[in-house]
């Protein structure tokens, strides 16, 4: 067996990436770069398989052939006969191990290359041999990095960095992204790189409200979001948004019941809309492997900065036939984590609860409801409750924090859990027509 090169493991795992989606992205996940193949025509396939990727379209042997084609790579890359090649043989189930077989490949050729590279030029007299040695060691540095992801840094490094948290914090008195709700910003402290917020009601409390508006205003600052909409499609999310921006009541846009005033809204909406940097997944079929690699190639490609999914109990873990639901779902908050973590972004995840909490008489949820869905509660840094008492048909006015507020439009948030901070709770509007969220401005009473 040739440890540096194997073309056939090469056209198995191209194979698979052109027959499946997922396998394209776990693929994609792995393989850095296109040097990673020993051989030009799979390179070439390669940097096809991934421009469309980066484009979001979907990827077959036609769409295939059309872009090298536009490339002037068809005939170069071995044309219709190479295609039909990839195409008989394939790693599905094992894309992941050939992948890293192939890097490991790799890795062992640019080890000799460099080594020999050192060996020439170190026998050379006039060549500076700690350049070079120095040199050397960057290129393995970079090899390394290639294969592993990720970076290391010095401990001066890395206070430096939380000291410019420490500082840029004490100006706005925020640790993360402001959400644009003054008292949830209050109470969270914004949501902060690395960390899993996770939002948990009962259906209709505004759980997808939330989020949308959560979006709109990180949008307005000019930072970049992702969404993994497993329950809407991109359409009703773009609507959604687009009825927030425009204050153009969201049934309205979606029954196309406009006066000439208000397609004039949605078109000004329009225009500030389409400088926002957000990417929507709304594949139905989502796996914590296939969300991983969506999430890394949108913060490559988009500079994602923070991460919506909605909501968890629509997807699945890797394996999700091998094990009952309540571990799968703990693989899967347990994944969330791990990945706010790698990406060093928030990660923000809606959950259903069960329907134990209609039977308390103030309808609100508690940590124990999410017991049940495995480790949730384990793996959050953050848990948001919502509960709109309007829903249930609640009548007379809330206290919350010592004031009265009408029950009519409110949302309560419960802050039940904050690794780094206190709980509380907060009201919010909710904006029925426009189905948003936002600050309430001013309580009923006051004590």
């Amino acid at each position: 067996m040739n440890i540096l090169q194997d073309e056939s493991l090469e056209s198995k795992v191209l194979g698979s990436m052109i027959i499946s989606a997922d396998d394209c992205l776990m693929a994609l996940g792995i393989l850095a770069t296109s040097e990673i193949f020993y051989s030009y025509q799979h390179r070439a396939i390669f940097e096809s398989i991934r421009r469309q990727q980066e484009k979001d379209q979907k990827i077959d042997v036609i769409s295939t052939v059309h872009d090298l084609k536009a490339h002037n790579l068809f005939d170069s890359s071995g044309g219709t006969k190479k295609l039909g090649q990839l195409m008989s043989t394939s790693s599905a189930g094992y894309v992941e191990i050939h992948a890293r077989i192939l890097l490991e490949m790799y890795m062992r050729r640019k080890a000799i290359e460099y080594g020999q590279e050192l060996i020439a030029k170190a026998a050379e007299s006039d060549v500076d041999v700690f350049a070079q040695l120095a040199s050397t060691q960057l290129q393995t540095e970079n090899l390394v990095q290639i294969a592993v992801g990720g970076s290391e840094e010095s401990f001066d490094d890395i206070i430096s960095d939380t000291e410019r948290k420490w500082l840029r914090g004490a100006s706005n008195g925020l640790s993360g992204h402001p959400t644009g709700m003054t008292e949830l910003d209050k109470m969270c402290g914004g949501l902060t790189a690395g960390e899993l917020t996770i939002v948990g009601a009962r259906p209709g409390q505004g759980k997808t409200a939330l989020v949308v508006s959560l979006i709109r205003n990180l949008s307005h600052q000019g930072i970049p979001c992702g969404i993994f909409s497993l329950e809407m499609s991109r359409h009703e999310l773009a609507q959604r948004l687009a009825s927030q921006e425009s204050q153009v009541p969201a049934f309205k846009i979606k029954g196309g019941v406009l006066n000439e005033s208000e397609k004039a809204f949605l078109r000004s909406a329009r225009e500030r809309m389409q400088k926002w940097n957000i990417r929507i997944f709304d594949e139905g079929e989502m796996n914590l492997r296939k969300l991983r690699a969506k999430a890394i190639l949108w913060q490559k490609k988009h500079g994602i900065k923070v991460l919506f999914v909605d909501y968890l109990q629509l997807m699945s873990g890797v394996d999700s036939k091998r094990q009952n639901r309540e571990n799968e779902i703990s693989e899967i908050s347990r994944g969330l984590k791990i990945l706010a973590r790698e990406l060093n972004i928030p990660v923000v995840a809606l959950s259903q609860l069960s329907r134990r909490v209609e039977e308390r008489a103030d309808k609100m949820p508690m940590l124990s409801d999410l017991r049940e869905s495995g480790a949730i509660e384990q793996d959050a840094d953050v848990v948001w409750f919502l509960m709109r008492p309007a829903y249930y048909k609640m009548t007379g006015d809330v206290e919350i924090n010592g004031n009265r507020y009408n029950l009519d439009d409110v949302c309560i948030i419960d802050q039940a859990k904050m690794r780094s901070g206190s709980t509380g709770q907060i009201p919010l509007i909710f904006d029925g027509p426009l189905m948003r969220m936002r600050s309430y401005d001013k309580p009923v009473s006051q004590f």
